[in-house]
């Protein structure tokens, strides 16, 4: 593991949301790829638990560059998202 790696993994997880950021009331799009390293792949599931309205989602097979790979598959993502449809995703695994 890459010096650079490590480092990102300690920032996700020692990562605390900005005051207030729980005040915001609409809902959130965290998202991983199933081949990022477990640090980054649960990142989701744990500000879900920090914050209201996360819905926490990992992508099968997809690594940290799947929304510049697969431009088509993120908008799809997002505009299910935005429609309060983000559970219909059909790569997506639940983080939970």
């Amino acid at each position: 593991m890459s010096r650079t790696t490590r480092r990102v993994g300690i920032q996700v997880v020692d990562f605390e949301p900005p005051a207030g950021l729980d005040a915001l009331a609409l809902p959130i799009m965290a998202i991983s790829g199933g081949a990022e390293p477990e640090a980054i792949r649960s990142a989701p599931e744990r500000l879900s638990q920090r914050l209201p309205d996360v819905y926490p989602r990992v992508l099968q097979n997809r690594d940290h560059m799947w929304p510049i790979k697969e431009p088509g598959s993120y908008a799809d993502a997002l505009r299910a998202h935005i429609n309060g449809r983000a559970e219909t995703w059909p790569f997506v695994e639940n983080a939970a």
